[in-house]
């Protein structure tokens, strides 16, 4: 038997191992969103006295426990840094091992997909067309241009560092067909595809940034991160480049494009990169940052209060606790206001469009009609979506209050 100060040692151990998970779960607040996974975090459970409560409640406090409780993403990180630190793969689906120490993002089936995998039928192109058309003819009904730009998912522009089994089955993803039934309608001119701009883009980028800086062996840029899901600077400003060209064509009084001899070069270290995270690695990647010289904006946005009062923002409120407000960005040289709705490429092209247009609202998806009393207020000349190629099946599913609204007004009711 042990002697009493080494049991009231061992006791006090046992007991601050059991309480301190608990202790952390109640003192870090509550978390909507896990970093360390890339995922939205289950939410305490309403408690509803009704009939449903002993069934419901215990598992979905189950749910929400099993994500909260402490020291959870730090056991998490441990287990998968380990696992990549020695076996050197990927212990997760989400995240694919490629060539030369390149990381591919497997989120809804993209790997599937850039395989022909998951093919999209005639009834559901039909579908997703009808919706374009449906959202730019409500657009135009109240005086705004429509532009649907897709983005490529790094696997589609960076093929050869995929593994070999993968690459060597590439077959025709669901955005090679949407492209190709848009460039048999008139849809066209609304649709912007910024996959073959890429792949051509991909050969010269290095040397774009290396004229620029005077260095032409210093220089090693991308289009994407070789650790992380997102776009370079670079790529998120020659997507404005292709934007701007676009517009430039539909919208009289559009500012000029900003073009490399507005920029400069500002080399920062990237901060921990997304799927490097998902396994568990700490690894910084350097990034050139390609930042206007003059700006006509500040820097800041303002946050667009007023957003609150719309059924677009009430009816996302409802889905999840905390809902990002759109924001605005002013330049009093430029004549022509624009709506961005973007997924998190948006972040890295923003300061572009913000030296092109009189205002920019920049915000996250949300219900079409819901936001009409915003836009008759605003009054953009353009609303632009702007989503990643794994994005665009959620973003083009039907709308039926939008297809009745655009059934009523060429009803003239």
């Amino acid at each position: 038997m042990l002697p009493r100060a080494p049991q009231i040692i061992l006791s006090l151990a046992f007991l601050l191992a059991i309480c301190s998970p608990a202790a952390v779960w109640i003192g870090s607040g509550p978390l909507d969103v896990s970093e360390t996974e890339g995922r939205r975090l289950a939410a305490f459970p309403k408690v509803e006295a009704d009939e449903n409560l002993l069934k419901v409640f215990p598992k979905e406090f189950e749910r929400y426990f099993d994500d909260h409780y402490g020291f959870r993403s730090a056991l998490i990180e441990l287990n998968r840094a380990w696992k990549s630190l020695v076996f050197k793969k990927s212990f997760t689906r989400r995240v694919i091992r490629g060539q030369d120490d390149w990381l591919f993002f497997n989120d809804r089936g993209s790997l599937a997909d850039f395989m022909g995998l998951k093919r999209v039928t005639e009834d559901e192109l039909d579908d997703w067309q009808q919706q374009l058309e449906n959202k730019k003819y409500w657009l135009n009904h109240l005086g705004i241009e429509y532009l649907f730009v897709s983005i490529p998912n790094k696997m589609t522009v960076y093929p050869e560092f995929l593994p070999i089994r993968a690459r060597a089955n590439q077959g025709e993803s669901r955005l090679d067909q949407l492209a190709q039934r848009l460039g048999e309608s008139s849809s066209v001119e609304d649709y912007l595809s910024l996959t073959d701009v890429f792949i051509e883009a991909k050969d010269y980028a290095s040397a774009l940034i290396a004229d620029k800086v005077g260095d032409r062996n210093a220089v090693d840029e991308g289009l994407y991160l070789r650790t992380d899901t997102h776009w370079t600077s670079l790529a998120a400003f020659i997507a404005y480049d292709q934007i701007m060209k676009n517009l430039s064509a539909r919208l009289q009084g559009l500012g000029p494009t900003l073009t490399l001899d507005d920029v400069e070069i500002d080399e920062r270290e990237a901060t921990k990169t997304d799927l490097a995270r998902l396994l568990g690695l700490s690894v910084l990647e350097s990034h050139r940052l390609l930042i206007p010289k003059s700006r006509c904006w500040d820097g800041r946005r303002q946050n667009l209060q007023t957003f609150k009062s719309t059924e677009a923002y009430k009816i996302k409120k409802e889905r999840r606790p905390q809902v990002p407000l759109p924001q605005k960005t002013s330049c009093a040289t430029r004549d022509l206001k624009a709506v961005i709705s973007h997924d998190s490429f948006g972040s890295r092209i923003r300061m572009y469009f913000a030296e092109s247009f009189r205002e920019v609202v920049f915000m996250s998806d949300f219900d079409t009609l819901g936001m009409e009393t915003f836009l008759r207020d605003f009054q953009p000349d353009v609303f632009i979506d702007l989503r990643v190629e794994r994005l665009v099946p959620a973003l083009l599913e039907t709308d039926q209050g939008l297809s009745a609204a655009v059934a009523r007004i060429k009803d003239g009711s």
